[in-house]
């Protein structure tokens, strides 16, 4: 019998392989592609642009784990982090996972109260 991951360990799971996966850094859809063939197996029930709200589509949603893609920085660190405190506020999403091939400071750990998590997608190249 399986047993059901908690957000954080799943979210720890997605991170892992985003992270062992090469994924394609050239535009958000591509990369947003890759992360989804790359977690359709191991993340039973994956989706693509789920709509939270009228206002908030997240990228992909495993479970109750929201998942954010940024691939060029056309927003500022500011309005990223405004935007996945608003995914947090959502009910059904219990942890965050920023996947970015930026470098991300690692001192924001939680979004009110839930857990984020950022993923490297250039790790999966090295």
């Amino acid at each position: 019998m399986s047993r059901k991951l908690k957000p954080i360990d799943l979210g720890a799971k997605i991170v892992r392989i985003i992270e062992s996966t090469r994924i394609s850094v050239t535009c958000e859809e591509v990369a947003q592609d890759s992360i989804h063939v790359a977690l359709r197996d191991a993340v039973p029930g994956v989706q693509r642009e789920v709509r939270l709200s009228d206002r908030d589509r997240v990228d992909l949603l495993a479970g109750s784990v929201a998942i954010e893609v940024k691939v060029k920085k056309r927003q500022s660190r500011a309005q990223i982090l405004k935007q996945l405190e608003r995914y947090a506020e959502h009910d059904e999403v219990k942890a965050v996972i920023l996947a970015t091939a930026d470098a991300w400071p690692g001192t924001i750990s939680d979004l009110n109260g839930k857990p984020l998590l950022v993923a490297s997608l250039t790790k999966g190249w090295l």
